[in-house]
């Protein structure tokens, strides 16, 4: 399955390939970019390094950072994983 994530200013699509690389589509031109947002091949050579840092680092590319399993440090506090049932309504799947 591969994931995708629509930016939210550009609109352009990102895509999540396999080994840490990041397909970016705008306007039906593509471009491939590592983890980092370093352009590896196609035509659009330039890309959000943020989304390609979010898309390329997690193996499974998942969308939601609860969902990722991110945990959260609070004030000094040993970090706790994330309750992803706290972001939504109450039987409602993530």
């Amino acid at each position: 399955m591969v994931y995708r994530l629509r930016h939210p200013f550009s609109g352009h699509i990102y895509a999540a390939i396999g080994d840490g690389l990041v397909e970016v589509d705008k306007a039906g031109k593509r471009g491939v970019f590592d983890r980092y947002g370093c352009w590896q091949s196609g035509e659009v050579r330039s890309a959000d390094v943020e989304m390609c840092r979010w898309l390329g680092t997690h193996e499974n590319a998942v969308t939601s950072r609860h969902a990722a399993g991110f945990t959260e440090e609070r004030d000094g506090e040993a970090a706790v994983e994330a309750d992803p049932s706290s972001h939504t309504k109450e039987g409602e799947a993530l």
